[in-house]
């Protein structure tokens, strides 16, 4: 059992707990820089979670929506994706929503192990020669089949519907497969996406550092 609260968007499968904002940590004072105009893809990064053992792992930026096919590819070959665009998100480091997204249970399975991840552990991007880290700070549980709960792993201030970002956040996404199957669903969409998804939400600390 993680150590921080659940929250649920849109679903009633399972009870939610509380808010985010109810177990968000405090961040420490960031280095802000502004938000790249929508459209902007940041390419290739690394991504390393000491917790779990995930060292140096790609991230490749691309132009759609969580989970979209061209995201699916990305993942199916190993990778974990970075959707930008509409639905997207951010360049690493910025305001805004860094939202990445991998396979649990399948291909590579890079982040069979993120949702273990506790309140306070640290996920490193390096990205143009500096690191950025982000520490896990809650987590939301996404019913995939119902588009407002679907979108808020998208947003801005994940979770949190019409309300502006003025810090950089993460979220690492990745399927509920395991629990599904335990809840007896079978549902899967044409990109193979079960019904629920575990996202972690993290916030940048400190400023950024040398890559190494």
């Amino acid at each position: 059992m993680l150590s921080f609260a659940v929250v649920l968007v849109g679903t009633a499968s399972l009870p939610a707990h509380a808010e985010p904002q109810a177990v968000a940590a405090v961040a420490p004072a960031v280095a802000m820089v502004p938000r790249i105009p929508i459209g902007h893809g940041f390419g290739r990064a690394r991504i390393s979670i000491p917790a779990i053992g995930l060292r140096n792992r790609s991230i490749i930026s691309h132009h759609g929506s969580a989970d979209d096919g061209p995201g699916t590819v990305l993942q199916n070959r190993g990778h974990i994706s970075a959707p930008w665009g509409k639905w997207g998100g951010v360049d690493p480091g910025q305001i805004g929503n860094l939202l990445l997204v991998g396979h649990r249970t399948s291909g590579a399975a890079v982040m069979r192990r993120v949702p273990s991840l506790k309140k306070g552990d640290l996920v490193r991007v390096a990205w143009r020669g500096k690191t950025y880290t982000y520490e896990i700070a809650y987590r939301l549980l996404i019913n995939f089949r119902k588009k407002k709960s679907r979108d808020s792993q998208s947003l801005q201030v994940p979770g949190k519907f019409g309300v502006a970002a003025t810090r950089p956040a993460i979220v690492l996404s990745t399927c509920a497969t395991p629990e599904d199957a335990r809840l007896g669903l079978r549902w899967r969409d044409a990109n193979g996406n079960p019904t629920h998804r575990i996202s972690l939400v993290g916030y940048l600390v400190g400023a950024p550092t040398p890559a190494p």
